[in-house]
């Protein structure tokens, strides 16, 4: 089971860093995961099933039965017959849904992170919380299009300025400049003193 990252360390901590080691990248991995966007697709008789617990289904399927009690056998079996066509109909809608939201992923590329005290290419499916990552436009990456610009998770700023975007997030049309926290001993907040110094991923 994954466990939540603590946010609460004072902002100077991050500051002081010098990477990660391998020992504290293989501890971290076991704890946190890894750092991949892969979106399951469920099986088709699993979303049948779910669908067929909802109120609304269950609540037709009474009446069917109460219709079948009154001798409605045409009536009752054709809106049975309606009803489960619909709710396939529906299964597969949101299964192809789910695919075209799957094949949008984010895919790994590569990143440069500082471990054991040297800069080293890792894929950014190999993230782990507390990596020092140099963010730069470059060419040659493994993916397409905008993937190579893309923040592959969250992060703090210690140097440097970002302009992003964040239209999926926010729904602001007009790209965010985002610039370097500063060290200080109060505690981080994400969301509010320190929510200008913070990339989320996308």
């Amino acid at each position: 089971e994954r466990r939540r990252v603590v946010l609460k360390k004072p902002v100077s901590e991050y500051f002081e860093t010098k990477g990660l080691s391998s020992s504290q990248v293989k501890e971290l991995t076991k704890v946190h995961g890894t750092n991949n966007y892969d979106i399951p697709l469920p099986e088709f008789s699993e979303l049948f099933k779910e669908h067929a617990v909802s109120p609304f289904f269950v609540f037709q399927c009474i009446c069917v039965l109460l219709w079948l009690l009154d001798d409605y056998w045409y009536y009752a079996l054709m809106t049975l017959g309606i009803l489960i066509v619909l709710e396939v109909q529906l299964v597969e809608r949101r299964l192809s849904d789910l695919g075209e939201l799957r094949s949008m992923r984010m895919r790994p590329r590569q990143m440069r992170v500082l471990r054991n005290t040297q800069w080293i290419p890792v894929s950014s499916d190999d993230l782990v919380p507390g990596d020092v990552v140099a963010l730069a436009r470059q060419q040659g990456f493994p993916g397409s299009g905008q993937d190579l610009n893309r923040v592959p998770c969250d992060m703090l700023l210690i140097q440097g300025e970002v302009v992003v975007n964040e239209a999926m997030l926010t729904g602001e049309s007009v790209p965010q400049l985002r610039s370097a926290a500063i060290s200080e001993a109060s505690s981080l907040d994400v969301k509010g003193a320190h929510r200008q110094h913070v990339l989320s991923a996308g």
